[in-house]
């Protein structure tokens, strides 16, 4: 078991208990990526279609920036 969660305790519990929220763990680059084609736009289309494949489905994900090569810093 991870040593952050605790196996019982309500969730409030179990939140206050993380030593750093993941929220704050450190900088981080967000990417957004078509699902279909992995069309990599920097924001979603006003259309919310995909210019690439024609798709409606995003994906978003995050990559701590220390495990990023410096030009995507």
């Amino acid at each position: 078991m991870h040593p952050n969660l605790s196996r019982e305790g309500s969730d409030a519990e179990t939140a206050a208990r993380f030593r750093v929220p993941p929220s704050q763990a450190g900088p981080k680059r967000v990417f957004l990526n078509c699902h279909y084609c992995g069309y990599e736009p920097s924001v979603v289309p006003d259309s919310g279609v995909c210019p690439k494949c024609g798709g409606h489905s995003w994906e978003r994900f995050t990559v701590s920036a220390r495990l990023l090569p410096k030009g995507y810093r």
